[in-house]
């Protein structure tokens, strides 16, 4: 979870055509303390570096060319999903603002069915959850980072 943002900020800093490697943060013995302020920092230098990046300007992801709103959704899911499944993982429930996994929802998975609840929908966009009358298996789609005024229609699928 630390290192999400931190990868998607410096692949958007650089404008990276391609994938960057070596770029990861954080100790494999920090504490939950550490480790929660340290996805603090990692946040805030995608935040400021999505503020000052001018919107036709891209970095490399593997689902294609983001833009700064697409590299924020992109660490936005990501937190948003890898926190319900640590509370799960727990025994806990954790359900995401609906306004924010709506945003995440709607800027990543524009075929997401929008008559759902976003975040269960977001759920089972990302195959961590089911809704009723639809099919599970969701989770084999691929995220769309790219402006959404590139989005031609089609589901991708991952590869």
């Amino acid at each position: 979870m630390v290192n999400a943002p931190l990868f998607h900020g410096t692949n958007l800093a650089m404008r990276s055509k391609q994938r960057l490697t070596g770029v990861r943060a954080g100790n494999p013995g920090a504490s939950i303390g550490d480790l929660t302020a340290a996805m603090e920092h990692s946040a805030t230098i995608l935040a400021r570096v999505a503020a000052a990046t001018p919107a036709d300007e891209r970095g490399f992801h593997p689902a294609g060319m983001a833009d700064a709103q697409g590299f924020v959704a992109l660490s936005s899911n990501e937190l948003l999903l890898h926190t319900h499944d640590i509370t799960r993982g727990l025994g806990l429930s954790f359900e995401a603002p609906a306004e924010l996994s709506g945003l995440v929802l709607r800027r990543l998975f524009p075929w997401a069915p929008s008559d759902a609840e976003p975040w269960a929908a977001l759920l089972w966009v990302t195959g961590r959850g089911s809704l009723p009358g639809r099919p599970d298996g969701a989770g084999d789609w691929q995220s769309h980072p790219a402006p959404l005024s590139e989005w031609d229609g089609t589901i991708p699928r991952r590869r």
